[in-house]
């Protein structure tokens, strides 16, 4: 399985688990969630979605909870733009 692959099977998963982390304002897991979202993302070339997961790290390191929901969407955003993309490129 190639990364492109990976990605697009386990990422799901890991951004379904970092939005439940923030509902349930677990900052620990949503450090962690965070983190690994961004390293699967970043594997693949997702920089700006990348660096919003950055910032939600960062955010939960500092425990700065307030605006966790608004960097969220703004990940989830970036997301999906990384996925259509990478969609478009397994169909050449």
């Amino acid at each position: 399985v190639d990364l492109v692959e990976f990605f697009l099977e386990d990422s799901p998963r890991a951004l379904t688990e970092l939005r439940t982390a923030i509902s349930a304002n677990n900052v620990a897991l949503v450090c962690s969630s965070a983190h690994a979202l961004k390293g699967l993302i970043a594997g693949c070339g997702g920089v700006r979605a990348a660096q919003a997961a950055q910032r939600i790290e960062s955010a939960a390191n500092e425990k700065e909870l307030s605006n966790f929901d608004e960097q969220f969407e703004l990940l989830a955003a970036e997301y999906e733009t990384l996925i259509q993309a990478l969609n478009r490129y397994r169909r050449q």
